[in-house]
């Protein structure tokens, strides 16, 4: 993701204060979406070791030759 770009130098220290807020909020909002797909990728992990776990427990149930 891209960072948001700095914020222009300005004459008036108003304008700078609102440009560098403006960049704040925009850097804000990237944490937030780099956020969001951390919590996807978590539930796509969690969602594959639940798979796996089960693959496994089913494996080992299956019987050598029918005897054990």
């Amino acid at each position: 993701m891209k960072h948001a770009p700095a914020p222009a130098q300005e004459s008036d220290p108003l304008a700078q204060l609102k440009a560098w807020v403006g960049f704040g909020m925009a850097e804000a909002a990237n944490v937030e979406a780099a956020n969001g797909r951390t919590v996807d990728a978590m539930g796509i992990m969690e969602r594959c070791e639940a798979r796996d776990a089960a693959a496994v427990r089913k494996v080992a149930r299956r019987k050598i030759l029918g005897l054990f």
